[in-house]
Parts: C-alpha cells; structure tokens; sequence
C-alpha cells in the first residue's frame, strides 16, 4: 500500500494543487474541515493467506492495512504539505506486526493506534493558541490537558465518566494537549496508561469557573521502574492544575478530533 500511496500523490505540487485538483486525485476526504484547512483521505486493503500443511488448511493468517493520505492548505487554498502513512492489524498467525499511522503535514498531524481504536487530528501550538484566545461560551469551562511526553499514552476520565485518549508521544509533534468544555464547576479527574506495559495511577480536581479555562499537566518525573517480574514498567504521575499555561505545555498542540467526535467546531465561523 504504501507504494500505492506514492503513486496516487505523486501528481500533488506544494505550492500549485488546490483542493479540488487533490481531491479529483484522491476521491472524497475521510474527514475535512476548511477552518482547519486539511483533508485526510483514507483507504482500506484486507488481505488473507491459509496455510497448508500435507495439504490440510492449519490456520488462517489475515491482515487489514488501512492507508491515510494528510494533505494541509495554506490561507490560498493551496497544498501546504501533504504526507502518507498506514496502519496494519494483523492476525497472530501473520508475520507481519500490527503497526500505528503516525503522519505530519504543515501545521496538521494525525495519529491511528495500531488496532485502529484510537485516531487523533492535532494542529501545531501556534494554531490552537490562536483557537483557544476564543471566549468561552457561557455557562461552561475548558479543561486543556496534555502531558510532558510519557509514551505509554493516557486515558483520561472526567467524573467518573466519559473515557477519553491522549495518544503516546512516540514522536514530538504528537504532544497536544486534549480540550475538553464541560459545565462551569469543580470536576474529578483519572488518569492511567493506554498502554498495557506501563502502570500508573494519578488524579485531581479541577475548579473551572463559568468562561473560564484550566490548564491540566500530568508529569512523570523520574522515569519509570520495572515492576515485578519485567512485564510492567511502573512511573509516578503527579497532576497541576493551573489558571495559567504552565512551561510544560508551552509548546505543546492541540488536539482538534478525537475518536470519532470534534473537540472543537469543525467549522468554528459558521
């Protein structure tokens, strides 16, 4: 597939391509926004193998590869970049490996975990500062949570309720914080891995007046410690909550989409 990829995106010039050209090369995007100024393009391969043994089938191996074309526009309308990637889940017969999407194009970057249950579209700090100078509608409050860079991933729970994903920093533009607005009030949060080989367990209560924003920095100082046996590596986790952005997200993204629903307006000025 990924040579494929290449041969579908070869005709796109940065600086030339327009969305209409890309997108009679490519189809209809997966997801878009014209705000955002991105399309992401996706594609899907299933493929399956039996093995034989004296001429008995033995076992089944299958694989899906599911492929991502990320192209990003500039103020013109024009390609500001594009990248390709894909994801694979693989069968435990295969000798393949199940494997994650991970792509950055300009100022937008998207990540698929290797199972295809986690897809995150994030925009560079620059981006989502501006986004987030936008007032707070009210009668709620943004919660803005990231994360200084643990690769085990985190899930984040919010009253208990209401499971959400911070994908792993496997790679430094994928650090973006996660925005969440929910009602003006106090709100008890969880913290643990996404990842089965890590363990750590934190919480915290944030008070978010009404219109206002509250920053959300879960840390690992110290690295991790193999716990019991070497199957887990056990990391402490302390959590701030802060009126201001702290120096640990200073840089950091903002994560725009999130498993299937818009953290923020697709189309923030319609």
């Amino acid at each position: 597939m990924p040579d494929e990829l290449s041969r579908r995106t070869s005709p796109i010039v940065v600086g030339e391509s327009d969305r209409a050209s890309v997108r009679g090369l490519l189809g209809q995007p997966w997801l878009a926004s014209e705000h955002w100024r991105f399309d992401l393009f996706r594609s899907n391969d299933h493929n399956s193998t039996v093995f034989w043994v004296a001429f008995v089938p033995v076992g089944l191996s299958t694989q899906d590869v599911r492929g991502y074309v990320l192209v990003s526009y500039d103020e013109r309308g024009k390609v500001k970049a594009f990248a390709s990637g894909a994801g694979r889940e693989a069968s435990i017969l295969s000798e393949t490996h199940w494997t994650a999407a991970s792509m950055q194009a300009g100022d937008v970057a998207f990540w698929e975990s290797s199972g295809g249950d986690a897809r995150h579209v994030a925009v560079d700090s620059a981006r989502g500062s501006e986004y987030l100078k936008r007032p707070v509608p009210a009668g709620r409050c943004r919660l803005l949570i990231g994360t200084d860079g643990n690769f085990c991933g985190t899930r984040i729970t919010i009253d208990r309720a209401h499971p959400m994903q911070m994908p792993p920093a496997d790679y430094q533009w994928l650090q973006s914080m996660l925005p969440v607005d929910v009602a003006a009030g106090s709100h008890d949060l969880a913290f643990k891995p996404v990842r089965w080989m890590c363990s750590f367990d934190a919480a915290a209560t944030a008070p978010c007046g009404d219109g206002e924003s509250a920053y959300v920095a879960v840390t690992f100082p110290g690295g991790g410690v193999m716990g019991p046996g070497g199957f887990k590596v056990k990391f402490t986790a302390d959590v701030s909550v802060n009126r201001d952005r702290p120096d640990s997200l200073r840089d950091h993204g903002l994560i725009i989409y999130s498993n299937g629903q818009w953290l923020v307006p697709q189309e923030p000025d319609r």
